[in-house]
């Protein structure tokens, strides 16, 4: 356990720097929540994801919507980018979107602290959610970004 716990603050780290070296050094900002996918890394920064080549260069703005943008993860095919915002309700939903943008598409609708964790090997979105939660935590779930079929794990 303690080799996984270092070997993730180690990988952490690295996506932090990469984050960082991806824009020019005049451009300042804050570049958070990375995840990876072959050679492309997604990021939130000023409230909005970004995509960006590992070996570094421009970043891509994905998303300019007024409401936050966080908590991407890229599918296991690297076609999709999950992620939590809170465009209608105010509470935090799932979204996904296509890698190279778009328009989003709510996939959860739980209304209730929704933060995505991951995806599943056969590219079902993994999310966490207040919505019943029990007195041990939240609840974890998988939605289908396709049927929209959600399951409760235990």
């Amino acid at each position: 356990m303690r080799l996984y716990r270092n070997a993730g603050l180690v990988a952490g780290f690295l996506l932090s720097n990469l984050v960082a070296t991806a824009f020019s050094a005049d451009q300042e900002g804050y570049y958070r929540m990375p995840t990876l996918h072959g050679e492309t890394l997604v990021f939130s920064s000023e409230g909005d994801l970004w995509k960006v080549s590992s070996a570094g260069g421009d970043a891509q703005r994905l998303t300019t919507h007024a409401e936050r943008e966080l908590n991407p993860v890229i599918s296991p095919d690297g076609s999709l980018i999950a992620y939590t915002a809170s465009y209608d309700s105010g509470e935090t939903e799932v979204y996904v979107i296509q890698i190279g943008g778009g328009i989003p598409k709510q996939v959860s609708f739980d209304g209730s602290g929704v933060i995505t964790q991951g995806w599943t090997p056969n590219g079902e979105v993994i999310y966490t959610s207040m919505n019943g939660s029990t007195p041990e935590g939240r609840r974890v779930f998988t939605v289908n970004p396709e049927t929209l079929a959600t399951n409760e794990l235990p």
